[in-house]
């Protein structure tokens, strides 16, 4: 019987804990407040990427709309990625 109390109360424990994640607040179009890195992962629907020299989770494909939509832009090899805008932009 403590089984069964111990492992329902840890379900409860699991389903809690999962539905009060933190969600995302957009603090300018496309970029939320969430940070991520090796360890952190962004949830569903977004990614992560290095604008300016922070890391945050952003809506999908950044080129289209952190560099006014240039074709252009460059994403550099690292861990999270960092876009380039052309220059002029």
């Amino acid at each position: 019987m403590k089984k069964i109390l111990l492992f329902s109360s840890l379900i409860l424990l699991l389903l809690f804990s999962t539905s009060c994640q933190k969600q995302p607040t957009y603090l300018q179009p496309h970029i939320t407040d969430l940070a991520c890195d090796t360890e952190t992962n962004c949830p569903e629907g977004l990614e992560c990427w290095n604008l300016d020299g922070t890391s945050s989770c952003v809506d999908p494909d950044p080129c289209k709309w952190y560099c006014g939509g240039a074709d252009n832009c460059q994403v550099l090899e690292s861990f999270p990625p960092q876009i380039q805008c052309p220059t002029g932009l």
